[in-house]
């Protein structure tokens, strides 16, 4: 996907009016909100997963799952991303290195979308409760040194400035 490629969906911020509710009073506002729309990784014209995502930074996007699922190694096994807007939602294809490609593909029938929020490409809520797991991890982190990352993360995050209502990894 290169760089200047825009979707329909803008940046993933639209702009609504909301009834907004705030102690005694009410009105109407104009609101920023986060798009959240189906997209589609496909690789070799076979879909291996859909996602809920916000439109933007789509090939970050193909590129953090790829790398979090294990299917690639490194950001080089990712060749290429091309992206088709359908009506339905969005198709990233991904040009990936054979193996990689055959590791997607493989894997892709009983994949779930650990890297999102966890009920993407889950049979159903039970079995999203019943995939979770306990954080075991042996990370020490310096209170100083998580408090540099929490407070450089808002100037990371645009989306989030604009509608408050987006996480980040």
């Amino acid at each position: 996907m290169e760089p200047d490629d825009r979707s329909q969906y803008g940046d993933g911020i639209t702009s609504r009016c909301v009834l907004r509710v705030r102690g005694d009073s009410m009105g109407w506002e104009r609101d920023q909100l986060a798009v959240e729309v189906p997209v589609a990784l496909k690789v070799a014209g076979e879909t291996a997963l859909v996602m809920l995502a916000t439109p933007s930074d789509l090939r970050d996007y193909a590129l953090g799952f790829c790398l979090s699922e294990g299917i690639v190694a490194d950001a080089s096994q990712l060749r290429a991303v091309r992206m088709h807007e359908r009506l339905e939602g969005i198709e990233l294809d991904l040009d990936l290195t054979p193996d990689a490609a055959r590791k997607l593909i493989e894997r892709s029938r009983a994949m779930e979308g650990r890297s999102g929020c966890g009920w993407c490409g889950a049979a159903s809520l039970e079995h999203v409760v019943s995939a979770l797991e306990p954080v075991r991890a042996k990370v020490q982190l310096e209170r100083a040194a998580l408090r540099v990352a929490l407070d450089a993360l808002p100037a990371l995050q645009p989306l989030n400035a604009a509608c408050g209502a987006v996480h980040a990894a």
